[in-house]
């Protein structure tokens, strides 16, 4: 985190930008909603990457990270989030379809 915080900007009033990389991207192990690295990428305007994988085939994960998309793209602006798939072939097609579904079914088709 001091190497992100370090080489962000704020470059228009209240826009901050972090320039130490094309697309940031938050792993499985730093997606604590309340941790440090949503809390950073929250404030930040630069697109954000999510990495999915089969940690989120159940519920409980997949509420998480519908709750951690509105927190890092509270106005559902296009382009703000990736979804970034980890997933084997054999995975793609028994879960990316209910990872997708339930981010669609939340409203957050951008």
């Amino acid at each position: 985190m001091p190497y992100e915080e370090a080489l962000t900007r704020e470059i228009d009033e209240n826009k901050f930008y972090a320039l130490s990389g094309h697309l940031l991207w938050i792993g499985y192990r730093t997606t604590q909603l309340d941790g440090a690295h949503v809390e950073f990428f929250r404030g930040l305007e630069n697109p954000v990457g999510i990495k999915v994988g089969k940690e989120f085939a159940n519920d409980e994960e997949l509420k998480n990270l519908i709750s951690m998309i509105k927190i890092l793209n509270p106005s559902n602006k296009e382009g703000k989030i990736v979804l970034i798939t980890r997933l084997t072939a054999r995975n793609v097609e028994l879960l990316l379809p209910k990872i997708v579904k339930a981010v669609r079914d939340e409203g957050n088709t951008n």
